[in-house]
């Protein structure tokens, strides 16, 4: 009896290691992933342009 129960502490132990590791990993990977979400949308405000300039191609061909 006493090994079956060994055996269980050790299996659910390492059961809860491994939920950890993979917690750490998913925040880890959704931390990274924020960040370049971010720095796409600061590089796409920057570039942006403050005004439309408007032309009219057919109206240049007939001067």
């Amino acid at each position: 009896m006493a090994e079956g129960m060994t055996y269980l502490a050790v299996a659910y132990l390492g059961m809860l290691i491994a939920i950890g590791i993979w917690t750490w990993t998913v925040f880890s990977r959704s931390n990274d992933l924020q960040q370049r979400i971010e720095a796409v949308e600061g590089k796409i405000e920057d570039s942006k342009p403050n005004s439309i300039v408007i032309t009219s191609s057919a109206s240049e061909e007939q001067e």
